[in-house]
């Protein structure tokens, strides 16, 4: 009985610090909601509905701009005062019903965080989620807990991040060399000529700037029809990657290219979401 008690005890006592640590840090936070293919609106619906109710209880400054979804890739390129967040849930292939959740929370110094993390079932996610929430918006929590979430390393180097990676659709491998150059082979046979420089953003923190040096190549462009790419090639700036590195062998990020609207049929600047893994 003694010991029942202490376990209550010190549960409580836990709790207490939990919900402390929720409302320590509040953000002025704008919820863009859950970008997935894979569950069908009605549960997609439900989940956001959980999350947006989680974040009003780990900070107090949430505007649900989920009916803004659609315009999501334009506010990622503008200047914003609020921290953007949204989630990309997906099934993983080949597994008996696991699912991952990669969280995306760019804040007003542009600097984007991006943690993954795995659920055994869809039920998970919507069981589990606070707990994961609650790391990603504490400062001590998030930093400390690699199992739940991936911190972003502080120090890079060209050297460091030297060798060949994979993990875009188009993009047979990117081989970043020694001295701030390298070269992106696509799938359809084309070479790009990149630059790497390592920068740092406000908070002290390095990231890998990584920009198009080749001149202009409608083979740049692979996932839009030949025809617009040529008339697109010449006349838009070079495609450019922000990446962060995690775990010495992952860089996460944003690419800034140029993809083209559907019903008008004419190019539009985006920023896509792109994760790479080292390869040797």
């Amino acid at each position: 009985m003694h010991k029942i008690i202490k376990s209550v005890k010190k549960s409580f006592f836990l709790l207490f610090i939990f919900e402390f640590t929720l409302f320590a840090n509040p953000v002025n936070l704008d919820f863009y909601g859950i970008i997935t293919t894979d569950a069908d609106s009605n549960m997609m619906n439900m989940t956001e509905d959980m999350f947006i109710k989680q974040l009003s209880e780990i900070t107090t400054n949430v505007a649900d701009k989920r009916t803004e979804k659609n315009n999501l890739q334009n506010v990622l390129q503008t200047e914003n005062s609020n921290t953007i967040f949204y989630i990309d849930i997906k099934k993983i292939p080949n597994t008996a019903g696991k699912w991952s959740s990669v969280f995306y929370i760019k804040n007003p110094q542009k600097q984007t965080n991006i943690y993954t993390k795995e659920y055994d079932s869809y039920y998970k996610i919507l069981v589990e989620s606070k707990y994961f929430l609650s790391e990603i918006f504490s400062n001590n929590d998030a930093q400390k807990n690699k199992n739940q979430a991936q911190s972003t390393m502080n120090f890079v180097s060209t050297e460091k991040i030297a060798g060949t990676w994979i993990g875009e659709k188009f993009v047979n491998k990117i081989v970043i060399l020694r001295g701030g150059r390298g070269f992106v082979i696509f799938n359809n046979g084309a070479s790009m000529n990149i630059s790497i420089n390592i920068q740092t953003d406000s908070s002290g923190k390095n990231y890998v700037n990584i920009k198009q040096t080749s001149s202009a190549n409608a083979s740049f462009f692979p996932e839009i029809p030949r025809k617009n790419a040529l008339e697109i090639a010449s006349n838009t700036e070079p495609i450019e990657w922000n990446l962060s590195l995690f775990d010495e062998n992952i860089l996460k990020g944003e690419k800034h290219t140029i993809t083209l609207l559907e019903q008008s049929n004419t190019p539009q600047k985006t920023t896509i979401p792109v994760e790479w893994k080292k390869v040797n």
